[in-house]
């Protein structure tokens, strides 16, 4: 990132001061001289083509903009000059006063003079070192520039001081990440934390103002904001934030890009990046929290954003091109990692609302996670090698070169926990399974009738062979999580970012599925490689001096979860220990071989802990795990499954854990909710 430049100039001079203007008004609008969107689009699975809509007619058009359009459609120089700022869907223009341009003190507004040059500049570079990289909020040149109006000027024109908000905030999320030596060398005596705290504060203070506005700088404060209260223990604030932005910048028509009318790229580029970095943030909710996702992806239309100036670098060492789909889209830069994270939260927007759900029939419930992982799969195989981990562990050279390594490697880092996170929210309701309840047959009566759960498709395999491929998924995922401290260089450079609290949230629920492994049957082999991987992740925030506070969290109620597994194990100890004294003097006075014994033995002492529970092999000599890939995408190995993978009582041992969840307080974002024993229960009739 170029250091603070006072006297530098951009080519979009103060791109956000066209912000107030660029809010669409009626969609029926048409607008002389500027182009219609564009129709190259980046590809979003499932891609929605929507025909277009008759002149007169359009969706949630608001009482305002029906009458607004009347008006037009009879004197096209008409429109509405009365005062119309307190009706719902008043034109953006009513909003502002027409009584000549007002300035306003910066100091009146925040309170205090911005902090000087060289300050300013640390902490935009501390912000672009630990949230820029993680999610696309700002165009960094033209904010850059507002801040130089506003520090050098000293004052902010009124319609202008949402701009000022933004930019204070950005200032204050910077300083809290600016820890590093070289900060506190440029800033000395300088209170860096006091000025993050103070300039919080005034942003929370002004977010109503903010809102009456009703701009797009609304969207980007609600944005930093929210994720900022999510990674830093404030999971409750965000939600609330979060819903309100959503409402914001749906009535901006920010999900609508045929609504849009700006016509200059760069402010279409980040319009388009605003609004996907929002979608995934819901998204993102409603898996943390299990909550309904409240975005409908038929009213989500809007192109993926396209490379500009500061996003448009490469990876050094690397020319590989951005493939989805079957269709490239140009060389892999900065950016792509933005696009590839929406294509998945837009695969993943599917889980919470047609998994998780009451009155699903078993049959729906495994078409479902069968085609979900299937699509996972087609999005895990078009990763360009430039954000695969295992590709960027080769030193460069050249201070540049280094620096834009490291953001590709933590985008790398970021892609395989959202991933593997994703597929274990996908898989957990069949790993707990032990086994398919037998299903009545359909009767011609209740055939062909539609109701939600029936899936009446002759390719859904057996409910029994998908279980088994859930576990092994869930195997894959949560052991590759546990390695991630094989990239020890990476791990530590998430640190002081919002990247380190996502792989605290992230490793949390791999630790709980490798201790469903590991209870379902203490004695296997499973459950001594799931022992290793629980206190590999335990010890991930220590040993690379990444803590936060949702690590800790997540971490003591780990190591919970590992006293559990100990003394499980114990107990089957104490009971094989009591089945083979019983047993050895059968097998000396009959005589039996050395393997089939132990066998036996493992087997006896595993249907008197486990009465009632079905051990059979694992999978028959001809089944093929068709709908698994461990080819390893991003990882050096492919993690070794245990033979004994799919024996157990995964039912107890989600029975056992509930111990630990109510004797603990789960932060929000833990995803703890996936975890309860109601969660659901497939339809048996």
């Amino acid at each position: 990132m170029p250091a603070f430049d006072p006297h530098h100039e951009d080519d979009h001079d103060s791109l956000t001061r066209t912000f107030q203007n660029d809010r669409p008004t009626s969609p029926c609008t048409s607008f002389p001289g500027v182009s219609p969107p564009s129709t190259t689009r980046r590809d979003v699975e499932p891609e929605h083509i929507v025909a277009e809509t008759p002149r007169m007619y359009r969706p949630r058009t608001s009482t305002y903009e029906v009458v607004d359009q009347i008006f037009k459609e009879h004197n096209p120089q008409g429109a509405i000059h009365h005062t119309s700022a307190a009706i719902p869907g008043g034109s953006p223009e009513a909003r502002t006063s027409t009584g000549g341009v007002q300035y306003l003190r910066v100091s009146d507004i925040v309170g205090e003079d911005l902090p000087p040059f060289h300050v300013i500049d640390v902490t935009l570079e501390a912000y672009a070192n630990a949230v820029h990289w993680f999610m696309l909020l700002i165009h960094e040149p033209s904010l850059r520039n507002e801040i130089q109006n506003f520090k050098t000027t000293g004052f902010v024109r009124a319609d202008r001081v949402p701009s000022l908000i933004l930019a204070i905030l950005v200032i204050a999320v910077g300083a809290k990440y600016a820890t590093s030596p070289a900060a506190y060398e440029k800033c000395p005596g300088f209170d860096l934390d006091g000025l993050s705290t103070r300039f919080i504060c005034k942003a929370e203070e002004k977010l109503l103002d903010v809102y009456e506005a009703a701009g797009i700088e609304a969207v980007q404060i609600s944005l930093t904001l929210s994720s900022f209260y999510l990674y830093h223990g404030r999971p409750s604030r965000s939600v609330a934030v979060n819903g309100s932005c959503l409402r914001v910048a749906m009535n901006l028509g920010l999900h609508k890009e045929s609504s849009w009318k700006m016509s200059d790229p760069v402010t279409r580029e980040l319009w388009r990046g605003l609004s996907w970095a929002l979608y995934t943030a819901e998204v993102f909710g409603a898996l943390s929290y299990g909550t309904p996702c409240t975005i409908s992806d038929d009213d989500w239309d809007v192109s993926l954003p396209e490379d500009i100036a500061d996003t448009s670098e490469t990876c050094p060492g690397f020319a590989s091109m951005e493939t989805f789909d079957g269709k490239t889209f140009g060389p892999v830069t900065i950016l792509s990692y933005q696009r590839y994270k929406f294509r998945l939260y837009r695969i993943a927007s599917s889980i919470t609302r047609n998994i998780y759900r009451s009155g699903a029939a078993l049959t729906y419930i495994v078409g479902e996670i069968k085609a979900i992982n299937r699509r996972l799969q087609q999005w895990e195989k078009s990763i360009p090698p430039e954000l695969r981990l295992q590709n960027l562990t080769a030193p460069v050279s050249g201070e540049r070169n280094q620096q834009i390594i490291k953001i590709f490697q933590l985008q790398a880092l970021v892609l395989q926990l959202s991933y593997d996170n994703i597929q274990l929210v996908l898989h957990r309701p069949l790993l707990t399974l032990n086994r398919a309840p037998t299903l009545p047959l359909p009767n011609s009566a209740t055939q062909g009738q539609g109701t939600f759960g029936d899936v009446h498709d002759d390719t859904v395999n057996d409910p029994n062979d998908m279980i088994k491929t859930s576990r092994y998924q869930c195997w894959v995922s949560s052991i590759r999580t546990s390695r991630i401290g094989d990239y020890a260089e990476i791990l530590s450079a998430s640190r002081n970012t919002h990247g380190g609290a996502y792989v605290g949230i992230q490793s949390f629920t791999a630790g709980v599925v490798l201790g469903i492994f590991a209870l379902s049957d203490p004695l296997s082999d499973q459950a001594h490689q799931a022992k290793r991987a629980v206190s590999k992740i335990i010890k991930l925030p220590s040993l690379h001096k990444y803590r936060t506070t949702i690590s800790d969290q997540c971490g003591v109620i780990l190591e919970e979860l590992l006293r559990l597994i100990l003394a499980e194990e114990m107990k089957a100890l104490l009971v094989e220990g009591d089945v083979s004294a019983k047993t050895n003097a059968a097998e000396t006075v009959h005589g039996a071989n050395p393997i089939d014994q132990s066998l036996n033995k493992v087997n006896q002492a595993r249907q008197q802990r486990f009465q009632g529970v079905d051990f059979d092999p694992p999978m028959s000599s001809n089944y093929e795990t068709s709908d698994l890939d461990t080819s390893g995408i991003f990882h050096q190995h492919t993690p070794e499954i245990p033979r004994d993978i799919c024996t157990g009582n995964f039912s107890d041992a989600l029975l056992s854990l509930q111990d630990i969840r109510t004797s603990n307080t789960f932060d929000n974002t833990t995803q703890a909710w996936i975890w309860e024993d109601l969660i659901w229960q497939p339809e048996i009739t």
